[in-house]
């Protein structure tokens, strides 16, 4: 994990001279999708290398059958927010030969991605708190990670929102032409890389990848990450000998 960690930091150098070089909408897609992984990687090795979590896994030697419901949850959450980030660049540095058609769908499957965001989280929290299995809500620290990633989402939605409008608009093109014909006119003109929307935007992309770095460390204390990669962890003590 620490030899993916360096590859990562090193491809992400080497994409950022070349986004600054070439000024290429590819290359721009590929940097925001590579940083994210790279953030996740270490945020695992943080994790995973901590004296909270080789203290925890020393205390529960025990193997289990099988991954528990928990894990699964957050292993989902944590595929969805990467994928929703990676989604996001898409949007984000957007090519202008993209039809609209191809646009609608880019948008779409955010959306979509947004909402199964939110419904895992949603997931997350209520098994955490023991309301789908009996017995299962006694970790505080995932109570506590739980709550704050759906904290996290719900603002993200909002965020998400704010950046849509300071980007292209109030989204009238999306709705109904009974509905968006009874949405009054505004002369309001949407100015590009403005200060408002450079700060919206740069706060939406910040608090997806807090909830990408929070989902990681939800999804290995949980029991997901180190079950679904077939990694055997070893304690620290071993480890040294």
């Amino acid at each position: 994990m620490v030899v993916a960690a360096v590859f990562l930091v090193v491809l992400q150098g080497v994409l950022g001279g070349l986004r600054v070089l070439l000024d290429d909408k590819t290359v721009a897609k590929v940097h925001a999708c590579t940083g994210p992984l790279f953030f996740s990687v270490a945020v695992a090795i943080a994790t995973l290398t901590s004296r909270r979590f080789q203290n925890k896994f020393s205390q529960s030697e025990t193997a289990v059958s099988g991954m528990p419901l928990g894990g699964w949850i957050a292993t989902g959450l944590l595929f969805a927010s990467y994928i929703q980030l990676v989604a996001g660049a898409q949007l984000r540095h957007l090519d202008p030969a993209v039809g609209p058609s191809t646009f609608r769908w880019l948008v779409l499957f955010h959306l979509v991605g947004a909402a199964t965001v939110a419904a895992l989280s949603l997931a997350a929290v209520c098994e955490s708190f023991g309301l789908i299995v009996t017995g299962s809500g006694r970790d505080v620290g995932r109570r506590f990670l739980s709550a704050a990633i759906l904290f996290f989402v719900c603002s993200q939605v909002l965020l998400g929102f704010g950046a849509w409008i300071v980007s292209w608009g109030l989204p009238l093109g999306l709705l109904p032409d009974a509905l968006a014909s009874r949405v009054p006119e505004t002369n309001a003109v949407v100015v590009a890389r403005s200060s408002l929307s450079s700060l919206i935007v740069t706060g939406h992309v910040l608090i997806g990848m807090m909830i990408l770095g929070a989902s990681v460390v939800y999804c290995i204390v949980s029991g997901g990450l180190p079950e679904a990669a077939g990694v055997k962890l070893v304690s620290r003590r071993r480890a040294l000998a």
